[in-house]
């Protein structure tokens, strides 16, 4: 029986991604909420995402071990389902499930494709430990909607991670095996953040990045030291591939502060490619690659069941940003980014106000522009850059976007879950005089309860 029977919403331009906990859940939702009106800071943190603390936020009722849900589109129908299992204190396995059917490229021919999959992982934590193994994906960064590097909503991969909790430091390392491209390049990711934080107002922090292939390659047990950096191991020859060009790594700078009790201000600084020489940048027109984005939030009423907010976010990604010499290296996984869903070469800016009411019911409304550069990583991921030359911004014939957008989401009877959102785009390209509207319809229901 097809999938499509039992969708209850149509939902035009939808996807959800295999690790533990979606971002984009309701709770996760609520989560950011309450620390952009200030509330349950102590939880908040850079590297550890909804996973690793979703336990500590006192929400006892809206705690679930099990989740079902359904989503459709024009392109997929989806089935999927999250479990965790506790074992013994502290212990916990999760097991998810995802059935779909969906279309995609193959040679030439779009065909419809059925797929099942299933990801596990096993996870310790206490207030000072975390470690992990398994499927699934890396959040780094402020605010779940303008991370740039590592990005929850990223194709899930085979990692494991550490996580070490000494209260006002945090550091976390992970280590992970990407796939193998059609060249039989083993591609793998590593990361090593640092966080410092007062948990009440304030919160710092760094981390690189490196991605590292080759053909037929092992893991390099160079990167498993969590305080060696990527610059260091590769030009003293320390990898188990010879060169300074077998690896990509980025470098990130985290802020998170919370500003007279109701004004949180969010930003993220990435450095990919950085050209310091003068000479390569005025003779060579040499361009570096670089990321940034920030949000700002101001919430004017904050009450015990009441919650308004009102933001304005910026993200801007560079051109060659996320690729490198050599495409295996690139920030990528499974053809779509490992960072930002925006991709790169595009700029974003975004206005909305969000309004919650006893943890029940939430609704946002969204209006703003986004420019899409012909160079984004979204339309050629493999692709390694040629020329790391100053284009125009954003590059060649690219796309505008102007959006509007509400959402509502609704928890009722506690186990039941309802996302519903509408968007309109208005879509137009610098140099052809056509404007493309569509109408978007965005439908999301799950179950979650206590089951083992």
């Amino acid at each position: 029986m097809k999938i499509r029977t039992i969708v209850l919403f149509i939902v035009l331009n939808s996807n959800i991604d295999g690790h533990e906990i979606p971002d984009t859940f309701f709770n996760n939702i609520i989560k950011e909420a309450k620390f952009d009106a200030g509330l349950d800071w102590e939880n908040n943190s850079l590297f550890y995402g909804y996973r690793y603390n979703f336990s500590d936020l006192g929400i006892t009722h809206n705690l679930e071990n099990s989740i079902f849900g359904v989503r459709s589109s024009k392109e997929q129908s989806l089935f999927y389902n999250y479990n965790t299992f506790k074992l013994k204190s502290n212990f916990n396995i999760y097991l998810n499930y995802f059935i779909s059917d969906e279309i995609k490229l193959v040679g030439v021919e779009e065909k419809k494709i059925f797929s099942f999959e299933s990801i596990t992982g096993l996870k310790f934590s206490n207030k000072w430990l975390h470690l992990s193994y398994g499927k699934g994906t890396q959040g780094w960064g402020t605010n779940y909607d303008i991370t740039l590097g590592v990005n929850q909503d990223s194709e899930p991969y085979d990692y494991g991670a550490l996580g070490l909790d000494f209260g006002y430091l945090k550091v976390n390392y992970f280590h992970g095996f990407l796939e193998q491209d059609t060249a039989s390049n083993n591609r793998f990711i590593t990361g090593r953040g640092l966080e410092l934080t007062n948990n009440k107002s304030a919160i710092i922090g760094i981390s690189e990045i490196v991605i590292y292939s080759g053909n037929n390659r092992s893991i390099d047990f160079s990167y498993f030291n969590p305080i060696s950096t990527h610059l260091e191991i590769e030009l003293n020859e320390r990898t188990n591939l010879l060169g300074s060009g077998s690896g990509n790594g980025i470098w990130q700078l985290y802020l998170d502060f919370l500003i007279a009790s109701n004004i949180r201000v969010s930003g993220n600084y990435l450095i990919d490619e950085f050209i310091l020489d003068q000479e390569q940048i005025n003779d060579d027109n040499k361009a570096s690659g670089r990321a940034y984005s920030f949000k700002i939030v101001y919430s004017p009423k904050i009450s015990s069941n009441q919650i308004l907010s009102f933001y304005f976010s910026k993200v801007k990604i560079g051109t060659y940003t996320f690729r490198h010499q050599l495409g295996s290296n690139n920030f990528v996984q499974s053809d779509k980014p490992l960072g930002s869903i925006l991709g790169s070469d595009c700029i974003e800016n975004k206005a909305g106000i969000r309004y919650m009411i006893s943890e029940k019911f939430l609704t946002t409304f969204n209006l703003g522009q986004l420019m899409i550069g012909e160079n984004n990583i979204n339309k050629t991921p493999n692709t390694p850059y040629t020329d790391y030359t100053v284009v125009p911004f954003p590059s060649g014939n690219y796309q505008k976007v102007v959006f509007l957008s509400q959402k509502f989401q609704f928890q009722f009877k506690t186990i039941y879950s309802l996302t519903f959102e509408i968007r309109h785009e208005n879509r137009s390209f610098k140099e052809n005089n056509i404007n493309i509207p569509s109408f978007l319809l965005f439908g999301d229901l799950n179950i979650s309860f206590n089951s083992f």
